[in-house]
This record gives structure tokens, C-alpha cells and sequence, in this order.
């Protein structure tokens, strides 16, 4: 009998790779790679000088389980200070990664058979995320002819009295939109209606382009009590590989995911939690920067798809993502994104990833990459000769 026979849930997880993606290769310096939502930059180098420094002052020994103190004073302050809430550090959970921050909340919040909804296209580890924890994921699908816009009308069809909570991420990975401010008003009204939980995906925050500014849902009246913001270093302050995160919410549901989490890491690495610190002291320093390049090569892509015969987009309005339709082409998002990376070494991820074939004429792009790279993977792109070729 192999060991696989003898494990219980065998069939079912195998089932929940969200990163098991088509299109794997070996690394090749000539593949433009949109795929993984890494940025290209490094961590800026106070962030890192600062960590190692308190390193080797011995600052490397286990932490408490719901973080350091004065990490979580500096989230504090960041939240009431930016986002004009009323928080203090027993609202505070640090975790090792926004995924390890979603994994606890529903952990603590859900109980067998609770329906979770998720707006499609959605980030992949949500669905498998549910179901680890016993939940139902529900999905609300979202469409292009509504600009990504979470209809009403389609939100309530799928509110059950199994219905327990939401998520939701604004700005959303993969469509590159940020919610209009009249959606996240009808999310929070409906929510109140029906007693829902909202849990906040919220890392993209520096990533937000035109004139408007990211404002969190915990932030509108009366949402702060039924919402749970998970929180990320990764993006905002080039951190990926730190696996750096944090959960705020309603103090009991806090030290629910400070119990489970003892049993699952002990507690944070005391290292990443001091890059942390010193990322929330250059918030402002870095975020501007991040914003100024990354708008720069978004305007560049959206400057390119709409120059291009087979593909096109919305306009960009927050992360770093494009959720770019191909439908002129022919092709369906697999088959295109294999045929792309074998005939032009441009390496994306197919759509239907992100939540079915509803997005089977969509794939997702992640701009890591400079203009001048940008601009010669989107001339490949436009030399390969489609099925649905325009005449």
C-alpha cells in the first residue's frame, strides 16, 4: 500500500495546486516572463541593511505569537493615521505571508459546509484556501462588458443562509481594476443587510494610478466591526520573499488566529518582522517610487494593446496586472498561452486559471519587466500568425 492510499483527503488536494499553471519551462534568458506576479526590483537596501544589522545585534530568537511589539505599534499607527481607523495592537495579528494571514482567518471563521463568496476572476488560492478549511467557495462572476464591476443583482442570486462571509480584493489580482467607489458602497450595504463578514484582501495598495486613492471597505461607516483587512509587505514594499504579513480585525477574532498560529509557525521570524519596521518607516519613500515606475510601464502595455490587432484591455486602474483579451486571435487562453511561449518565448498565464472558462479569451499578465522589454514582447506577440488573424 503506497502513502498515498493512506492519506484521507488523497483526491481532493491533490486537486488544490493553485500554482500548478500550464506553460512551465526551463529557465531561458530570452523568455519574457508576465507570469508570476514577482517584481522584478530588490527589497531597497535600508530595509535589508536594518534586518541584518538587528541580526547580528542577536535580535534572532523566537518571537511572541502574534508579533513583535513594536511592529504591530507601527501598524497601529499606520492605520489610524492613513486609513482613519481606531485601532490598537490587541486588533493586531503578524503573519509569515498575506496567504498564511488568509489561511488563519478562515481557519478561525469557518465552520464545515459555510459558503465563502468569491468575485471572479479571482487571485486562485481563494477557492483552494475555502476548501482547506471546510468551506463552500461561491463564485460571482464578473464580467468585461461591465468594466470587472460586481453586479448587484448577481451577488445577491448567491447569498445563502449558509453565506458567511466575503472576499474581497481591491484592487483586484488579475483584472488590474480598482473597484468604483459605487460598487464598494453596494458591497458594504449588502453585507450589512445580509450580516455578512468581509475579509480585505488588501496588498495592492501602492498600486493605484489615475486620481483616485486607494480607500480600504473596513474604512466606510459601519464596516470596520464586520471586516478583517489581511495585509502584505510583499508588494507595497517589494518584500516577496520575505513572506511578511498582518491581519487586522476585531480583537476576538485576533486572538482566535493567535492560538491557531502557535500550532501552525509558533510565531513570525523576529528577522522579517524588523524588515517590516523599517519598510513601514520608508512607506512613503518606497510606495512613490513603486507607483512612478510601475504606472510608467502599465501606461506602456495599455499603449501596446491598444496599438495591437488581436488583443485589448480596460484601462488600468490599480496592481500591476493586465487582464488582456485575446478573442481576436482565435484562441482559447491555454492554448494561446502554450503557443506563445513556444513560437515567441512570451510566457503568461491563461485566464480560466483565475476563476473557469468564463475568462477562456483573457490572460493575465504581470508587468515585471521595463518598457523597452515590454515594447519587443508585445512586437513578438503581434508577429505570430493567429487562427482568427484579421483580414
Amino acid at each position: 500500500m503506497s502513502f498515498m492510499d493512506k492519506t484521507k483527503f488523497k483526491i481532493e488536494y491533490q486537486n488544490l495546486s493553485a500554482l500548478e499553471f500550464s506553460g512551465e519551462v526551463e529557465i531561458d534568458p530570452d523568455v519574457f516572463d508576465f507570469a508570476i506576479g514577482d517584481p522584478d526590483i530588490f527589497t531597497d537596501p535600508r530595509i535589508t541593511k536594518y534586518a541584518m544589522e538587528k541580526a547580528l545585534e542577536g535580535d534572532t530568537h523566537y518571537g511572541t505569537p502574534s508579533g513583535k511589539k513594536e511592529l504591530k505599534e507601527r501598524i497601529v499607527k499606520f492605520h489610524n493615521e492613513r486609513l482613519g481607523q481606531n485601532i490598537n495592537e490587541m486588533n493586531v495579528q503578524v503573519t509569515s505571508s498575506a496567504t498564511h494571514a488568509m489561511f488563519l482567518v478562515l481557519k478561525a471563521l469557518l465552520n464545515h459546509g459555510d459558503e465563502v463568496i468569491c468575485f471572479a476572476p479571482y487571485f486562485a488560492n481563494y477557492t483552494s484556501q475555502v476548501l482547506l478549511n471546510g468551506g463552500v467557495p461561491v463564485i460571482v462572476h464578473t464580467h468585461y462588458s461591465d468594466g470587472f464591476e460586481i453586479m448587484e443583482n448577481e451577488l445577491r442570486a448567491k447569498i445563502s443562509d449558509k453565506t458567511k462571509a466575503i472576499i474581497f480584493n481591491n484592487p483586484c489580482n488579475p483584472t488590474g481594476r480598482l473597484y468604483s467607489e459605487e460598487t464598494i458602497a453596494m458591497l458594504a450595504r449588502v453585507a450589512k443587510e445580509k450580516d455578512l463578514i468581509v475579509i480585505c484582501d488588501d496588498i495592492y495598495t501602492t498600486f493605484v494610478y489615475g486620481d483616485r486613492e486607494f480607500r480600504s471597505i473596513s474604512s466606510y461607516p459601519g464596516m470596520f466591526s464586520r471586516c478583517i483587512q489581511v495585509r502584505s509587505f510583499s508588494k507595497d514594499t517589494i518584500m516577496t520573499g520575505w513572506r511578511i504579513g498582518y491581519i487586522v480585525a476585531d480583537r476576538e477574532l485576533v486572538n482566535l488566529t493567535k492560538i491557531i498560529n502557535e500550532n501552525v509557525v509558533y510565531a513570525p521570524s523576529v528577522i522579517c518582522q524588523n524588515a517590516a519596521i523599517r519598510a513601514l518607516d520608508l512607506f512613503d519613500d518606497i510606495s512613490m517610487q513603486v507607483q512612478a515606475l510601475y504606472s510608467k510601464r502599465l501606461n506602456k502595455v495599455y499603449e501596446c494593446i491598444k496599438k495591437s490587432r488581436y488583443f485589448d484591455c480596460l484601462p488600468i486602474s490599480g496592481t500591476f496586472y493586465v487582464f488582456m483579451n485575446i478573442e481576436k486571435t482565435g484562441m482559447e487562453a491555454t492554448e494561446f498561452c502554450e503557443f506563445a511561449l513556444k513560437e515567441a518565448k512570451v510566457k503568461m498565464f491563461a485566464g480560466n486559471l483565475f476563476g473557469g472558462n468564463e475568462y477562456n479569451h483573457f490572460v493575465r499578465l504581470a508587468i515585471n519587466m521595463d518598457v523597452e522589454k515590454i515594447e519587443e514582447a508585445f512586437a513578438r506577440l503581434e508577429a505570430l500568425p493567429y487562427p482568427g488573424e484579421a483580414k
